[in-house]
């Protein structure tokens, strides 16, 4: 009686993954190479908990590809446990999958290379998964026989304690049966709360389309107030928009503190009245003549003085405060004496002056209410 049987009657939904294994002969081992050949199933029966399986060994009855293209050699089937790789797999003669295993070189894969070399672990487990299935025997007692047609093996690993090892198989049908069960309910509640699928590529390309957006707002802020090293300043330390706003925000406040607590760059008076108009604009005016720019020297560096307590920068030259605010000298004509009018006050003199004077004591008579000279004939 040969009947196809339907997979999701046998694994209820679950996942259809399945293992057996046989033991490991010392005389497939190299060491020079790391390798080890060994056969990792047969057509031997095993009772499972839906009866007794076979894994059928005919032409195109095994899927070699996942073993063929990289398949990995594990340690008690933990996919995180991985210490070798499968560079060859094909099916013998004898109706059996056989492999050539190779070995990593981490302290790990080293640990299980060693292990087998010495022969403490001796058996071999192949994780697989049924694709086709049909009954072939069917019996009173419940123990009916399958044969899986199809199938394909994923993984070859080295585990620990065998099940069965009268048939040459470590994997008995009562822990199948609880792992598989196990399994399938963790998938139906998974599936159950399962989210929507988020495409994580998109998420992060958006992310940084955002962030790149941030940093030039940034920068062209900066550039516009003229502190583009305290933008990427700000953009290194992580910080946003806000952050920069409140820190460009401060440094003005700091820059008019300065400015208000004291406009000038220090010259003393002698130094501001040695400071020279025009030897500056005619340093200005020929920026190629040495000599100008040596009778200006002084001019130059009161002015890098000035751009420096002002944290600006010029492409001329700042004069400073203290060279806007000095007073004209009117003690003589050449500094400009002539340019300020003497104001005649004439109703403040102090009139009881007149009866202290000697003068009219003896009879001299004054002259009142003048304005100008007077000229008296001889």
């Amino acid at each position: 009686m040969t009947n196809k049987i339907e997979l999701d009657e046998i694994f209820e939904g679950g996942k259809r993954e399945m293992f057996r294994g046989v033991t490991l002969s010392k005389e497939n081992i190299d060491e020079e190479n790391r390798t080890v050949e060994l056969s990792f199933s047969s057509e031997t029966p095993v009772r499972q908990w839906f009866g007794m399986e076979i894994l059928d060994h005919g032409p195109n009855a095994v899927d070699l590809s996942r073993l063929k293209t990289g398949g990995a050699v594990l340690v008690d089937h933990d996919s995180r446990d991985q210490v070798g790789v499968v560079e060859e797999a094909y099916i013998g003669s004898d109706r059996r999958g056989r492999a050539k295993v190779r070995f990593g070189n981490s302290t790990r894969a080293n640990e299980i290379f060693q292990d087998v070399v010495d022969r403490i672990r001796t058996n071999i487990s192949v994780g697989y998964s049924p694709l086709e299935m049909r009954l072939e025997e069917e019996r009173d007692d419940g123990q009916d026989t399958y044969r899986v047609s199809k199938w394909q093996p994923f993984e070859i690993s080295i585990v620990s304690i065998p099940a069965d090892t009268s048939v040459g198989t470590n994997r008995a049908a009562k822990n199948i049966k609880t792992e598989i069960k196990k399994e399938s309910e963790m998938t139906t509640e998974t599936v159950k709360e399962s989210a929507p699928a988020v495409d994580v590529a998109a998420v992060r390309a958006e992310e940084q389309k955002k962030t790149r957006a941030q940093y030039n707002e940034m920068l062209k802020l900066g550039e516009q107030h003229g502190s583009i090293e305290l933008a990427r300043s700000c953009i290194e330390k992580g910080g946003s928009v806000d952050d920069l706003m409140r820190e460009l925000l401060a440094q003005r406040g700091h820059e008019e503190a300065v400015k208000a607590d004291s406009p000038d760059v220090g010259l003393t008076s002698k130094e501001t009245r040695s400071y020279s108009m025009t030897k500056l604009l005619n340093a200005l005016a020929n920026p190629n003549d040495s000599n100008a720019q040596r009778a200006a020297a002084f001019e130059f560096e009161v002015s890098a003085a000035a751009c420096e307590k002002m944290k600006r920068e010029t492409k001329g030259a700042v004069v400073p405060y203290d060279v806007l605010k000095r007073d004209l000298n009117v003690g003589t004509a050449g500094d400009g004496g002539n340019l300020v009018a003497t104001d005649l006050l004439s109703g403040s003199f102090i009139d009881s002056l007149e009866n202290a004077l000697a003068l009219r004591q003896c009879g001299a008579t004054m002259l009142t209410g003048l304005n100008g000279n007077i000229a008296i004939p001889r």
